[in-house]
């Protein structure tokens, strides 16, 4: 009994070592009431591991790599988007924000950038957010959102944030993001680093899946009809860029990070599929007042250049997946050099 006491007690020392190194933290929330949500608790580490191996440091409102935004005086440039400006797969020195910060140093502008990133954003997210922040950081002087997608900026109804819908009417609808599980327990599995045990609730299979009865299966027969009717997407457009325009009198850019080019069937394409839906948006986003900027030919002469991707880790696939260090930098020289071009510093 004695041995099975020690093994057992070793076998849990050695995953809770382990997995210290190896696995991704929990990451823990808490109530902010100035900006009306959850944000990342100040002074937490986030360590990724499937897909890079970087860690963030949470400061206030949530902000990776910077202890408090709001007792900085300096002119600021809040770039918004989603898990690619939420970017934990690289160090907070390799993300866009601290890297555009370091290039405006160099020469010689007090300009310091900061990322408002949170998985599965989405523009409506950043529309209710924008006056919140502002709110707290009077020294914002212009808006940088990134966008990869489609579903960024078009009307959908399966998200975890805010909501973009299109019928009977075009609507922005405000939907708190909500952390999963109690935050008490996030943050106690957090202080103890018992983050195997939050692995494997996630790998756990749900047990609405499982059938416990004997006997055929009930054929489940699915509703007719969609969620949403069609729309049009140049209406809807217009209604995101008008609803922006109302939010904020501040200078707002649309950052585009195509996914080219990639490694398909073993050849390199560098063809973007979503450039005949860009080109529209960024004609009506100008036509609105609003700047854009391409990342496609950053990417695709970097490429050319150097052989590397703008995506992937040493532990994942060439071309896919998020912003590498390389893509983070280029983002952040391509805003850099808009600001320097259109002077918005």
């Amino acid at each position: 009994m004695k041995k099975i006491a020690c093994s057992f007690l070793f076998s849990i020392g050695f995953t809770w070592l382990v997995s210290a190194i190896f696995i991704d933290t929990i990451e823990p929330y808490e109530w902010h009431p100035g900006l009306k949500k959850y944000v990342r608790v100040a002074g937490t580490v986030n360590r990724e591991r499937n897909e890079g191996w970087g860690s963030s440091v949470s400061g206030a409102l949530g902000i990776h790599g910077i202890p408090d935004i709001t007792k900085i005086q300096s002119r600021k440039i809040a770039i918004w988007g989603d898990s690619f400006v939420e970017a934990i797969q690289v160090d907070d020195d390799k993300k866009i924000a601290q890297v555009f910060t370091k290039i405006s140093a160099e020469n010689g502008l007090d300009l310091v950038a900061f990322g408002v990133g949170a998985l599965g954003g989405a523009v409506v997210d950043y529309y209710f957010d924008l006056p919140k922040y502002e709110r707290l950081n009077p020294t914002i002087a212009a808006h940088f959102i990134l966008i990869n997608h489609r579903r960024d900026v078009l009307p959908g109804k399966k998200r975890r944030g805010s909501l973009f819908v299109a019928d009977p009417e075009f609507k922005f609808i405000l939907k708190q993001r909500e952390p999963q599980g109690p935050l008490f327990l996030r943050k106690l599995i957090y202080d103890l680093d018992l983050n195997f045990l939050f692995a494997l609730a996630k790998s756990m299979p749900d047990l609405k899946d499982f059938r416990f009865a004997i006997g055929p299966v009930p054929q489940r027969i699915k509703a007719q009809g969609h969620s949403q009717k069609a729309y049009d997407e140049k209406a809807a457009l217009r209604f995101l860029f008008e609803k922006l325009a109302a939010q904020t009198s501040l200078p707002i850019v649309f950052v585009y990070v195509p996914r080219v080019p990639e490694l398909r069937d073993g050849r390199f394409d560098f063809t973007d599929p979503l450039a005949p839906f860009m080109k529209d948006f960024s004609k009506m986003a100008k036509t609105h007042g609003m700047g854009f900027i391409s990342l496609e030919q950053w990417f695709i002469g970097f490429h050319q250049r150097t052989g590397r991707f703008h995506s992937g880790f040493i532990n994942s696939k060439p071309g896919e997946g998020h912003l590498n260090e390389d893509g983070n930098r280029l983002v952040a020289e391509a805003i850099f050099n808009y600001i320097s071009e259109e002077n918005l510093h």
